[in-house]
């Protein structure tokens, strides 16, 4: 196949269209070494004006592709997220990445956002060719609160 032909994917290590048709047809290995970066995963944010509340994800398997994404930097609010059950393998970047920035692109005059109330429990995941840790971040004066990893 050709590079362009990969691109527009966003299922980590599987051709397009093989999870629709139930094939299940991984990448090759080396198209890694053309340049593509396994992209597909569960992502709030990174676009975030309005929010995120109120969301539960369960029983998800993320195979061969990036990790969980929380993630608020244009002034929206996320609070209240339970993730749990949820098994990673194969992860090639932060397995849970939780984030509050200020980047702000919204409209003029909006605050920094809040990012509070989270629970992640009963969380696997097996990264073996990865050596990025998982990442909690806030901004000086903003922190990230109420966040609660636990397994079992």
């Amino acid at each position: 196949m050709r590079l362009a032909s990969f691109r527009a994917i966003e299922t980590g290590g599987y051709q397009v269209g093989s999870l629709i048709d139930g094939s299940f047809k991984r990448f090759p290995e080396t198209f890694e070494d053309l340049g593509w970066q396994r992209t597909g995963r569960i992502k709030c944010g990174t676009e975030s004006n309005g929010g995120f509340r109120n969301i539960a994800i369960s029983n998800c398997v993320f195979e061969s592709c990036r990790g969980l994404a929380l993630e608020t930097v244009d002034g929206g609010i996320m609070e209240d997220i339970t993730v749990t059950g949820v098994s990673m393998r194969d992860i090639r970047n932060a397995p849970l990445f939780v984030r509050l920035g200020s980047r702000p692109r919204g409209p003029t005059g909006i605050a920094i956002g809040t990012l509070k109330r989270v629970l992640i429990s009963n969380v696997t995941c097996n990264a073996l060719l990865n050596d990025m840790p998982s990442i909690i971040s806030g901004v000086p004066g903003h922190a990230v609160e109420d966040i609660k990893i636990r397994y079992g």
